[in-house]
C-alpha cells in the first residue's frame, strides 16, 4: 500500500514537496523553491518550448518573483499528502518513510520532527524507529506471506543469536497487508514456556491452549475431554484445530512461533517439528488448513549440539537466513541514533565487528549516550572489559560444549582461508563464527579472531 501511494497516487507537486520535507527543508524554503511548483526539467530549452503558452507565462512569472496560488496553499498540499497515506500528520508520514524508504529521510528531518528519540539498550525486538531493513530479505518475506490463503505458507527465519529474528517476525505478523485481510495473529514465544512445559505430556496442550486463548476461544474444557492419549499428540493436536480452532475462527490465522530452537534439545518433542511439516504439506491440498500460515524463527547456534534434532525442518516451506548489515545500513542506523558518522567511522567499526546487528547497535547505544567513544569501544572490543564480553563469553561456552575448539584454532591462526571437514564448517558457520567462500572459511570478523586467539 505504501509503495502504491508513493509511486502512483501522489501528484508531481506533492511528490516534490514531500521530497524536500524528507530532505529537511523548511516550509519557507519549499514555498520559495520554484522547482517545487515546476519540475526542474522545464528549465531546459527543449522542455520549456513544449509548454503551453499559459504554462510558460506562469513559469516566467515565477522566475520574476511572482507568487503562485499553489505556493500560498502549501498547507493544503501537506494536508492532501497526509490524506493520501491515511495518516493524521506529517510526523506519521515520515515514520512510514523511515520504515520503507529510510534512505530518503535526512538527519535534519529526524531533528525537525522530533524523531531522534532516546535510544534504549538493544535487547529483544527492535522498535520500528531503530529497525533497519536488509534488502531484499524483508521484501522476499513480505511477498511470500501475501500469498496466505492462496497457498500453503510456512516461512522459516533462521540465523545465529542476536541477528534480528524476533524483530523481523514481529514486523511480519503486524504487516499492513495482514491488517488489510483481517487475519488473526497468534504469537507464541517458546522462551515463555517453563521447563516443565517442554515435555510431550504438556507441550502440545499448552500449545493448543495458547493458540485458542489468543484467538479468543475458550477450549480448555474441550482439551481435557477430547485429548485421547492412545491417538498420540500429533493426531490430538490436529483434531483440536479441525474440531474447535478452525470452526471458531473464520479468518486466516497467521501463527508465529519464535525461538523454536528451544525444542531442539528435547528428543521427545521432535514429533512437533514433524507435525509442522505434515500440516504444511497437508495445506497444499486442503483449503481449511491453508487458512493457517506459519512463521517460524529459530537460532542456528545449537546446530552443533542438536544437529539430528532439527532434520524435520530441512527443506520445509520457504526459508530466509538473516545476513549482517552492510555499510549503507550501518550508516542509516547511525543516523537513527543521532550520530553524524563519516564513512570512515562506519568502516572502522565494520573492520572489527563486521555488520552483526546486535554488536553494531550496542556500540551505537553506548556512543549515543556519550558513555564511550568509538575509539574506546574498539580498543577494548576483544577483551573481558569491553562491551562485547557477554556476547563473546556465550560463544566461547558454545565452542567448548560443542568440542569445536581445535577446529576454530585452525581458522583463527591462519592468515588465509582454511578448508575444514564439511561438518565442522557447517557447525562453525551455524554459530556465526565464520564466513564461507569456495568451501573454505575465515573468521567472520576481526573481533572473533582477536578474542578467541586469546581465550582458546
Amino acid at each position: 500500500m505504501f509503495e502504491r501511494i508513493y509511486e502512483e497516487e501522489l501528484t508531481p507537486i506533492q511528490r516534490r514537496i514531500l521530497h524536500r520535507i524528507l530532505q529537511g527543508k523548511s516550509n519557507t524554503a519549499i514555498r520559495g523553491d520554484v522547482t517545487v511548483w515546476f519540475d526542474h526539467k522545464v528549465y531546459s530549452g527543449s522542455e520549456r518550448d513544449k509548454l503551453p503558452r499559459s504554462k510558460r507565462t506562469i513559469l516566467e512569472g515565477l522566475e520574476s518573483g511572482k507568487k503562485l496560488m499553489d505556493q500560498s496553499n502549501l498547507s493544503h498540499h501537506l494536508r492532501k499528502i497526509c490524506e493520501q497515506f491515511e495518516l493524521i500528520d506529517l510526523q506519521e508520514v515520515i515514520k512510514q518513510f523511515i520504515k520503507y524508504r529510510r534512505q530518503l529521510v535526512s538527519y535534519e528531518t529526524l531533528e525537525q520532527f522530533e524523531l531522534l528519540q532516546t535510544t534504549q539498550f538493544p535487547s529483544g525486538a527492535t522498535n520500528s524507529l531503530y529497525y533497519e531493513y536488509r534488502h531484499p530479505i524483508e521484501e522476499k518475506c513480505e511477498s511470500y506471506i501475501k500469498k496466505v490463503g492462496e497457498e500453503a505458507i510456512l516461512l522459516r527465519i533462521k540465523a545465529p543469536a542476536q541477528m534480528g529474528k524476533t524483530s523481523l517476525i514481529n514486523r511480519l505478523l503486524h504487516h499492513e497487508y495482514i491488517k488489510i485481510i483481517k487475519a488473526k495473529v497468534v504469537y507464541i514465544n517458546l522462551d515463555d514456556a517453563d521447563e516443565k512445559v517442554l515435555n510431550k505430556d504438556m507441550f502440545y496442550r499448552w500449545f493448543c491452549a495458547n493458540v485458542s486463548n489468543q484467538l479468543g476461544l475458550d477450549i480448555n474444557d474441550c482439551l481435557e475431554i477430547q485429548w485421547k492419549p492412545f491417538l498420540g499428540n500429533n493426531v490430538n493436536c490436529t483434531n483440536i484445530f479441525d474440531k474447535y480452532i478452525f470452526p471458531g475462527c473464520q479468518n486466516i490465522i497467521l501463527l508465529g512461533i519464535d525461538n523454536l530452537h528451544r525444542i531442539f534439545p528435547q528428543p521427545e518433542l521432535q514429533d512437533f517439528l514433524l507435525w509442522l511439516r505434515t500440516r504444511h504439506e497437508n495445506a497444499k491440498n486442503n483449503q481449511i488448513w491453508r487458512k493457517l500460515a506459519f512463521i517460524l524463527a529459530y537460532s542456528t547456534d545449537g546446530y552443533p549440539l542438536f544437529q539430528l534434532n532439527y532434520s524435520s525442518l530441512y527443506n520445509l516451506g520457504y526459508s530466509q537466513t538473516l545476513r549482517e548489515f552492510n555499510e549503507e545500513e550501518i550508516q542509516n542506523l547511525s543516523l537513527k541514533h543521532g550520530l553524524k558518522w563519516e564513512f570512515s567511522q562506519v568502516k572502522s567499526l565494520q573492520k572489527i565487528i563486521g555488520g552483526h546487528p546486535f554488536l553494531v547497535r550496542l556500540a551505537m547505544y553506548h556512543i549515543s549516550h556519550e558513555e564511550m567513544t568509538l575509539k574506546e569501544i574498539l580498543n577494548k572490543a576483544a577483551t573481558n572489559e569491553g562491551i562485547y564480553s557477554n556476547h563473546l563469553g556465550r560463544l566461547l561456552k558454545i565452542i567448548r560444549d560443542s568440542h569445536l575448539t581445535e577446529s576454530l584454532k585452525k581458522v583463527i591462526s591462519s592468515s588465509t582461508l582454511v578448508q575444514l571437514d564439511p561438518i565442522e564448517t557447517f557447525q562453525l558457520y551455524s554459530i556465526g563464527l565464520v564466513t564461507k567462500k569456495d568451501n573454505k572459511v575465515e573468521p567472520r570478523c576481526q573481533l572473533y579472531r582477536e578474542y578467541f586467539t586469546t581465550f582458546i
